[in-house]
């Protein structure tokens, strides 16, 4: 299995934590930062 990652392929898709925390929808990748949006 590769460990590359095309970040910007995750942009809009949902972001999952340990024990499936939701947090939010990836909205942007930058410098080592993934900024995500949740609207509940």
């Amino acid at each position: 299995m590769s460990s590359n990652i095309n970040w910007n392929d995750v942009i809009k898709k949902e972001a999952r934590g340990i024990n499936d925390a939701n947090f939010g929808e990836v909205q942007e990748v930058t410098n080592g930062f993934v900024i995500t949006q949740r609207i509940d």
